[in-house]
């Protein structure tokens, strides 16, 4: 619990920060294997948080698609892995987010921290990665709130 304190004030600074930092020096860049296993499984429902503190919901299921949900949006998509083993990315492609378009990050790891990352810079941190889809977010449709 301590450690989630921490990561909640560290992600609470990154807001006051005009662009984010990068991954901590501890943190362990993933390969295409260690995302699979770790993130994807049979399905999995993540509950993070973007550099500027918004905080999130994302299930991903194993067959490419994926479903968002923060205060203001639910969001559906599709997921890939792209690149090798030394270079491998996570990308994503939503309805409504980004515009549309796929954007890919590096996947580091911490502890049971993830960090998805750009350019060096942490787009979001995955606080809780958990089996199934526990927050129900089959079926629900792209909209903003």
């Amino acid at each position: 619990m301590l450690s989630l304190a921490i990561l909640a004030a560290a992600v609470a600074g990154c807001a006051a920060t005009s662009s984010p930092p990068g991954p901590p020096p501890t943190a362990h860049r993933l390969t295409e294997d260690e995302i699979r296993a770790a993130l994807i499984g049979s399905g999995n429902t993540a509950e993070g948080a973007d550099w500027q503190g918004r905080r999130f919901t994302l299930y991903i299921a194993p067959d490419g698609s994926a479903r968002y949900r923060d205060a203001g949006l639910n969001d559906v998509g599709v997921w890939r892995i792209a690149g090798g083993e030394d270079g491998a990315k996570w990308c994503s492609k939503w309805t409504l987010r980004r515009k549309g378009g796929w954007v890919c990050d590096e996947v580091f790891r911490d502890g049971e921290r993830f960090f998805f990352a750009a350019d060096g810079r942490i787009a979001a941190t995955l606080l809780r990665v958990a089996a199934g889809n526990t927050a129900g977010l089959d079926g629900a449709p792209a909209v903003r709130k």
